[in-house]
């Protein structure tokens, strides 16, 4: 504020600067159903919301600070609150160029490793599968594809779909062999960077490790659902997380609830920390426990 204050900015055209989970007003008028004069509180992070629904009690407490919350969505996202006195600086060198620190209410904040790169690394392998397909002259719904990468954990769910996919596409018979594509396999390393990182901006996809065992599609799909997990890992790494006192990694959001093959890539890569899955972490919920947090809400509430 001082510098722009220096600069001659007006500072009378900014909003004041107010805590999470204080008032903002009151409704004005009457809005789908929700009655005129019903406090309004100050606007929330969707991240940050996205966290709260996910701990247990509040960040003050000493199971919430224990607690790395992974969630992946479009992109993702791993964060965990960032304990009194400890300073990411001080711990190593590399750990500020991935993650920051984000304001988190009742003068708390959560230290955070944003990734570009999530789902959209999925969904764009989605979207070039389609491609191929209509290159080869058959037109397949994303919806459908989508359904059977879902399913794609295990050998017998893997010749089923390959079996089926075969026979209606291009209507031949599938010669069923000895050995699965997906057991025993050493899976390719994909680094499914396509949107690159903000902290390596320079950082591209790259795949290696290929070998003529690990090219069916449920290797393919296990190993980009590793890569963006193991993104997470390296943004923030066990070192950070084992400083600042974290043991347990709890996974939300819509991708890695719907896809069991994100689901395992969470298991093996966080595996030493008591991993889970939830379904809680929505940003409504969140900015409603947000306010339930709040001192003044409660006050209004007695």
């Amino acid at each position: 504020m001082d510098t722009l204050r220096r600069q001659g900015f007006p500072l009378r055209l900014l909003p004041s600067l107010a805590e999470i989970g204080e008032s903002a007003g009151t409704l004005a008028q009457e809005l789908h159903g929700v009655k005129r004069g019903t406090p309004v509180a100050v606007a929330m992070g969707d991240m940050q919301c996205a966290i709260r629904a996910t701990l247990p009690s509040t960040p003050s407490s000493s199971s919430s600070s224990s607690i790395a919350v992974l969630n992946i969505n479009t992109s993702a996202q791993l964060a965990f609150l960032r304990p009194h006195g400890f300073n990411l600086s001080s711990s190593s060198s590399s750990f500020p160029s991935a993650v920051e620190d984000v304001p988190f209410g009742q003068n708390s904040f959560v230290a955070v490793a944003a990734a570009l790169n999530g789902g959209n690394s999925l969904a764009k392998f989605v979207e070039t599968l389609q491609l191929w397909m209509a290159e080869l002259g058959r037109e397949l719904p994303k919806s459908d594809i989508w359904k059977k990468i879902g399913m794609l954990k295990n050998r017998d769910e893997y010749e089923v779909f390959l079996k089926s996919f075969v026979m209606t596409f291009f209507s031949v018979e599938l010669e069923k062999k000895g050995s699965s594509p997906v057991a025993g396999e050493d899976l390719m390393r994909i680094r499914p960077l396509l949107y690159s990182e903000r902290h390596t901006p320079a950082a591209r996809a790259s795949a290696t490790d290929i070998t003529i065992g690990n090219l069916s599609l449920p290797s393919v799909v296990r190993s980009i659902c590793t890569g963006i997990v193991e993104n997470m890992s390296e943004m923030a790494p066990p070192e950070l997380l084992d400083a600042a006192g974290v043991e347990k990694v709890v996974a939300t959001g819509a991708c890695v609830e719907k896809h069991p093959m994100l689901q395992e890539a969470v298991f093996k890569i966080f595996g030493g920390r008591s991993p889970e899955i939830v379904q809680e972490g929505n940003s409504c919920v969140g900015a409603a426990i947000f306010v339930m947090d709040s001192e003044h809400f409660a006050r209004l509430g007695e």
